[in-house]
């Protein structure tokens, strides 16, 4: 089961990660990718009993656009402060 993340870097401004990076426009990494805490990875405490990988696959990115929208309104919120 493999994830394509588009590393937009949304996750992570939501919870104020200070292990973010901009790499260019849009684009971020994880300054401890490969030691990154176990909730930081994906699908971390989801109970995926009952689940095809597909329909994992479409709930986890339905889930990240809703996480990329609610970034997206909190910069909006931000800079018109």
């Amino acid at each position: 089961m493999m994830f394509e993340c588009k590393r937009c870097g949304s996750c992570c401004k939501l919870i104020g990660c200070e292990h973010l990076r901009l790499v260019s426009e849009g684009f971020y990494e994880c300054l401890i990718y490969d030691i990154r805490p176990e909730m930081c990875r994906f699908g971390y405490g989801l109970d995926v009993s009952g689940l095809s990988e597909e329909e994992y696959l479409a709930l986890s990115y339905e889930s990240c656009e809703k996480l990329r929208e609610l970034a997206k309104e909190i910069d909006r919120t931000v800079e018109s402060n």
